[in-house]
């Protein structure tokens, strides 16, 4: 059985929190404490998508969604990470943005998630333990 997690992270800020909610209201979003205070954005799988709610319009969280979302926001850096695991191996695609531009790109390396949690100076070596990860973290079913 594999994981795939598709979202968002950026240091926690209440204002920040709740424009999040407010733009993705049917999104996965918590709060958390650890490696650091953070806002996590968990989009929902297509197939809950399709399956539960057929009216529902997801908003995606592209290269060009959240750099614009982040212009709102220009002293934090979001970082949307595209993790694919399956028999204890991930790859990851992802990019840092900040005020409405791209300032690090990664793709499909076990090493990138390293490299983009470093943005939250997290520096446990490429392969860090992050708690956001673990399946139902975000009060989602598996």
């Amino acid at each position: 059985m594999g994981y795939e997690f598709q979202g968002f992270f950026v240091e926690h800020e209440d204002q920040l929190f709740r424009a999040i909610q407010s733009r993705w209201p049917r999104e996965h979003v918590r709060e958390f404490s650890e490696p650091f205070h953070g806002i996590g954005l968990k989009e929902r799988s297509r197939a809950d998508v399709e399956f539960c709610d057929s009216d529902y319009e997801q908003i995606p969280i592209t290269e060009d969604e959240l750099p614009s979302f982040s212009k709102l926001f220009p002293e934090s850096t979001f970082v949307y990470i595209d993790a694919r695991c399956h028999g204890g191996i991930c790859f990851y695609d992802g990019f840092a943005c900040k005020n409405g531009e791209i300032v690090q790109q990664c793709s499909d390396s076990e090493d990138s998630l390293g490299t983009l949690l470093a943005h939250f100076d997290i520096r446990e070596g490429p392969r860090p333990f992050f708690q956001p990860f673990q399946s139902g973290f975000f009060g989602e079913k598996d």
